[in-house]
């Protein structure tokens, strides 16, 4: 399982480059502070500088949750029948 989230990883690195990350991951900041939810979606929204690369910042995002309940939902079936 983390040989193919490290490889989704890699390759959305070698895409939209470290700098736009960094700056991705600047602006998600806001949220650790408890900013409101609807501010920050109005901020990524409004930002020019991160409108490049955002659609694939979300499938990254939805794909990690897909692999993550992949590996919990079969983790649990195979536990069960232990």
């Amino acid at each position: 399982m983390n040989d193919i989230q490290q490889e989704i990883a890699l390759s959305l690195m070698s895409i939209i480059g470290e700098e736009y990350h960094e700056l991705f991951l600047e602006r998600l900041a806001p949220f650790d502070n408890g900013m409101n939810t609807t501010e920050t979606i109005k901020t990524f929204e409004n930002d020019p500088d991160l409108k490049e690369h955002m659609q694939l910042m979300l499938w990254y995002a939805l794909m990690r949750c897909f692999l993550d309940a992949v590996y919990f939902y079969f983790g649990q079936k195979n536990n069960s029948s232990k």
